[in-house]
């Protein structure tokens, strides 16, 4: 169903839980789970015995790991941050629906060779604003104001369900569409498909450099002036062809800095 999406969990606590989110997956087709600084093991037997029946064992033993939500999420084209709702700053833009139009946009195209990562965070506090930073989009799950908070298990559930659910509708949909960026990797050219974010950090990583070199920063800090920049980069979807462009035009900028600076 939903084979080119990937679930990553960053810092879960309990083994029940990893049992449990297996088991959903299991359900929707998803069998890509990375474990980014897991407290808890696949192996234990809580796990197990929370993931119930053979193939949810499977994935369960299928887990891989990784160091960080950057590292696992390098080699996919979209990735969605699903984050606690009282955890957002009060006056913070709300792109949960960009974020599941984007998600439709995937479905629609058929991206067969796109992958799409979904992240969730730690049980008790959710996931830390840097690990939000490196995704293309927040989103939140609607919930009571009463209880706020969904179990790990349930939010990887819930996520699942609507995007099964919705996929017939996103399929007839494309018979109308006219053009999206997620379309199969196959149907066009390779630098117009949709860019790894690997390739989209190794950019801003660069524009961060440019900003240095310029002396652009504030307080000797270029995060602060690139972080809400870097954030539109992001979310925008950018192909192949885009990312050569900006790299080009920084490396010429950096060159022009030197020349300068030379003569």
């Amino acid at each position: 169903m939903l084979s080119g999406f990937r679930v990553v969990l960053s810092h879960p606590l309990f083994p029940g839980n990893l049992g449990s989110v297996a088991r959903a997956c299991a359900n929707f087709g998803v069998t890509d789970v990375v474990l980014v600084n897991a407290e808890c093991s696949p192996t234990d037997i809580d796990a197990l015995r929370y993931a119930s029946g053979a193939p949810s064992k499977e994935v369960l033993a299928s887990m891989k790991t990784a160091p960080s939500v950057a590292a696992a999420i390098a080699d996919c084209q979209l990735a969605i941050a699903f984050a606690r709702k009282e955890n957002r700053p009060p006056r913070a833009r709300d792109y949960s629906a960009a974020a599941w139009e984007t998600l439709e946009s995937a479905l629609r195209g058929g991206s067969t060779g796109c992958k799409v990562a979904l992240v969730f965070g730690k049980e008790d506090h959710g996931l830390p604003d840097e690990d939000i930073a490196v995704c293309s989009f927040e989103c939140m799950i609607e919930s009571a104001d009463i209880h706020p908070t969904l179990n790990l298990s349930h939010a990887v559930a819930v996520v699942l369900h609507t995007l099964t659910r919705e996929a017939p509708d996103w399929s007839r949909k494309q018979k109308q569409a006219t053009t999206t960026r997620w379309v199969s990797s196959e149907a066009i050219e390779p630098e117009d498909a949709p860019a790894r974010l690997e390739d989209i950090e190794t950019t801003i990583a660069h524009w961060r450099r440019l900003l240095v070199d310029a002396g652009i920063t504030t307080g000797n800090n270029p995060d602060q002036l690139l972080a809400p920049m870097a954030a539109v980069v992001r979310r925008a979807a950018l192909t192949q062809r885009d990312v050569g462009y900006f790299r080009a035009f920084f490396s010429k900028l950096q060159n022009a800095i030197s020349v300068k600076r030379s003569s």
